[in-house]
């Protein structure tokens, strides 16, 4: 954890890196990278293998569906957030974030019950392809998780204290208990 002034000079820093311009700093930065992905899972949890071709040989070269992702920079994955007040920052972390898109899949029989529209493979076979979602990158944010600690603490001691007055609470009062003893 850094002290509130290196902090600032931090902040001062990396704002600086950007032209002193733009909204601000993240708390957890991200990198955009270009991915060829061979397969990825759907919004199922089913890995799905994505289209590619590679009819295009006189150019060497497979044709693969493209995804631009948003990641957690290496640096602050799972890590704590930056610039964070220092009662919260070990109760912060960075996580990635997930979303889906629309990609052209292999066909395969569980596609076929969503009534999506199939195409037909460009090389030689039977191959054919469908639409599906598939699960993408699409940033890096600071979870805060609430320190429990605390909390549980007062609830247990919340119901110790109603375990002890919830007994004494179901004990009937008769007249003659609720004499004074000490002048016997």
């Amino acid at each position: 954890m850094l002290l509130p002034r290196q902090n600032k000079q931090l902040l001062d820093y990396e704002y600086g890196l950007m032209g002193n311009q733009g909204p601000g700093v993240d708390c957890c930065p991200s990198v955009i990278e270009m991915v060829e992905p061979e397969g990825g899972k759907n919004d199922q949890d089913i890995y799905v293998e994505l289209y590619k071709s590679d009819n295009y040989r006189q150019r060497l070269e497979l044709i693969y569906i493209r995804f631009f992702e948003v990641s957690c920079h290496k640096d602050v994955l799972n890590k704590p957030c930056r610039f964070m007040d220092k009662k919260i920052h070990q109760s912060s972390k960075c996580v990635q974030q997930h979303t889906f898109t629309y990609a052209l899949v292999k066909d395969t029989p569980d596609h076929r019950n969503k009534n999506l529209p199939t195409f037909p493979g460009a090389d030689a076979g039977n191959k054919t392809y469908t639409l599906d979602y598939i699960s993408v990158r699409s940033g890096c944010s600071c979870m805060v998780t609430p320190n429990n600690t605390r909390r549980n603490q007062k609830k247990h001691k919340d119901k110790v204290h109603k375990k002890k007055h919830a007994a004494t609470k179901n004990v009937p009062v008769f007249p003659e208990t609720a004499i004074d003893r000490s002048k016997r």
